[in-house]
């Protein structure tokens, strides 16, 4: 690895309405990394906010709102190489990582790379302050089902797939297994990028003490059943991808049955999440992007 690092922070925001959390979030990063990039695909008008971040001295990117979390995240990965950075620092406007977690994700990526392993990414261990304990890391094994909690060696889990926020990821290797795919737009975006690095031979790992807790946003009705259509659609379009492995697959159709089940019980209206489920899955099997 060179010498010279140059991390570009990278923070996706599709919604900027608690901006006090947003600008507290943004000055804890700058303190972390130099290079610190805001891309806004809210659809919202944050003119004044703007004037706030810039302040900061972290850059701002407006694009569509439409786009969707994956090529937002291009939008920002083409911008930041374009500033010769050496890695890219995933990160959302609701992301809490702790004071120290990029400098231990560059320490753990320096050893990992030390002992001659092929690394595609290293991301943070997710901490649930509720009851004090780190969530599982979904590992390979058992058809991508094993939930792992213990270091495999020298702090390190090794994960299946990485969640993208938090993730830490060399230049080099974006350039050379290709960006984000953005016609799965929100979901399982990071899954298919995990799983086309390990089909090159990378492998991912969680850094057990470099720490971060993610919050998840309310969720309005209109944003529900889109995402109940990408739930659907997005795991069996993986399905159809030939560098997607077949454990991976088998999980992925045993879960859609209960996944439905538990959507038709507990989400409202019903007639519009199963009117979702249907077009994803005409989408899915015609290999249709919305």
């Amino acid at each position: 690895m060179s010498s010279k690092v140059q991390v570009g922070a990278l923070v996706l925001c599709d919604d900027a309405a608690n901006s006090v959390a947003l600008l507290s979030l943004l000055g804890q990063v700058k303190q972390q990394t130099s290079l610190v990039l805001l891309v806004d695909h809210s659809g919202q008008d944050n003119s004044q906010l703007a004037l706030a971040i810039q302040t900061l001295g972290v850059h701002y990117l407006v694009v569509a709102s439409q786009v969707g979390l994956a090529a937002a995240s291009n939008h920002g990965i083409q911008w930041l190489m374009a500033q010769h950075a050496t890695h890219v620092f995933f990160l959302k406007q609701d992301s809490a990582p702790s004071a120290s977690m990029l400098r231990q994700l560059l320490f753990a990526e320096k050893h990992i790379l030390s002992t001659g392993i092929a690394l595609a990414a290293v991301g943070p261990a997710y901490f649930d302050m509720r009851n004090h304990q780190m969530d599982a890391v979904i590992g390979r094994e058992r058809c991508y089902t094993r939930r792992k909690y213990k270091p495999d060696f020298a702090m390190l889990i090794e994960a299946g797939y990485l969640s993208l926020f938090g993730q830490l990821i060399r230049t080099s290797i974006l350039r050379e297994l290709g960006l984000l795919r953005e016609e799965l737009v929100n979901e399982t975006v990071d899954v298919e990028w995990s799983l086309r690095a390990a089909h090159a031979g990378l492998r991912s790992f969680v850094a057990a003490d470099a720490l971060m807790q993610h919050h998840g946003a309310v969720i309005g009705a209109m944003q529900q059943t889109k995402r109940t259509y990408y739930r659907l659609r997005n795991p069996l379009l993986l399905c159809r991808m030939p560098h997607i492995p077949w454990r991976w697959k088998v999980t992925a159709i045993l879960k859609i049955i209960p996944m439905m089940v538990r959507t038709m019980t507990y989400s409202r209206p019903r007639w519009q999440h199963l009117l979702s489920m249907l077009r994803g899955l005409r989408d899915a099997l015609l290999a249709k992007s919305q």
